[in-house]
């Protein structure tokens, strides 16, 4: 859990740079995504470990089944912005990507960490 949140303040820091520095390439609701973002990480992270502790067996699919509901429940945070009709639809979608992937790819870095460590023992 420290490493996510040790991410997540480093991607705020990026957030806030790039705000200051090139403020037309952030949307407004930047601060939305990224706290919607580092939730769901942290949930999915939770879950993955209270089911793994079950089982190892079960954390291949613990990941994937978290990796599907976090895609669906994004797309569902990327509609409820679209229907509210906000500004900048696309920065937003474009912001909502980057970060999106940023965190994927932490947690597949997680992944293959723990992945690591499991085969080893």
């Amino acid at each position: 859990m420290f490493k996510i949140l040790l991410f997540a303040l480093l991607v705020a820091i990026f957030i806030f740079t790039v705000q200051y520095f090139f403020p037309f390439l952030i949307h407004s609701a930047i601060w939305q995504i990224f706290i919607f973002l580092t939730a769901l990480t942290l949930v999915g992270h939770l879950l993955i470990e209270r089911l793994s502790k079950i089982t190892k067996e079960y954390f291949a699919l613990a990941f994937l089944g978290t990796m599907v509901v976090r895609l669906l429940v994004s797309a569902g945070f990327i509609a409820l912005f679209t229907f509210k009709k906000i500004p900048y639809l696309f920065l937003f979608v474009g912001n909502f990507l980057l970060l999106y992937f940023f965190f994927l790819g932490f947690e597949i870095y997680v992944l293959v960490a723990n992945l690591r460590r499991n085969s080893q023992s």
